[in-house]
């Protein structure tokens, strides 16, 4: 029965991870999707998971990629920053389990065969700095509320459903035949969504 399922609250659930994370583990947690486009205000969120109660919170709702943080830099560290933060404050006075879902990007510039998780976090792009500051808020209150949580550092996600990165790439490959390339010496690291979906069933 559905009240036996871990209940899980995905916010930004309509999003490309989300909504793979939605298809294949529908019938395994009782899943609940919260996504908005502004900025997630504390007393609203607060409500919102008492009255969900959730087991866990998947915080997944970001203003995301590199351009579009250099563009609305007052967006992003008020969606990333401050939203994560009252997303904390509501998993703690719930008792809510937290996974947050951060970037490569607190790294910086980083040699990947040589990088790790304990490299120190030196972002140089808006992005990355939003992710960090987010970090540092979910290990403060880990601290200071024991509040239960996973962070990952996610790198480039690829998969089927993303127009984004690698995928446009992809994409002008199977249906133009050809793709264009600028520089050419970049290296990326890169994850399947299939993989990451995983990973976060195998957390819960």
């Amino acid at each position: 029965m559905m009240k036996n399922k871990m209940k899980v609250l995905l916010t930004g659930g309509t999003g490309f991870i989300g909504t793979k994370f939605v298809e294949k583990f529908s019938k395994k947690f009782n899943l609940i999707i919260f996504s908005s486009k502004e900025k997630i205000q504390e007393q609203k969120i607060i409500k919102i998971i008492k009255k969900i109660n959730p087991d866990v919170v998947i915080h997944l709702a970001a203003l995301s990629g590199l351009k579009n943080c250099e563009l609305d830099q007052k967006k992003a560290f008020d969606v990333n920053v401050i939203g994560t933060e009252n997303i904390v404050k509501g998993c703690i006075k719930n008792n809510s389990r937290l996974i947050f879902l951060s970037s490569i990007e607190v790294y910086g510039s980083t040699v990947i065969k040589k990088s790790n998780e304990n490299d120190k976090l030196e972002p140089i792009s808006v992005y990355g700095q939003t992710k960090m500051k987010a970090e540092e808020i979910i290990q403060k209150y880990g601290k200071k509320e024991n509040l239960d949580y996973t962070i990952l550092r996610l790198s480039n996600v690829y998969g089927p459903g993303s127009k984004s990165g690698i995928n446009r790439l992809i994409v002008d490959a199977l249906n133009k035949k050809k793709i264009i390339i600028n520089g050419g010496e970049q290296i990326l690291n890169l994850i399947f969504i299939n993989d990451v979906i995983q990973i976060l069933y195998l957390i819960l």
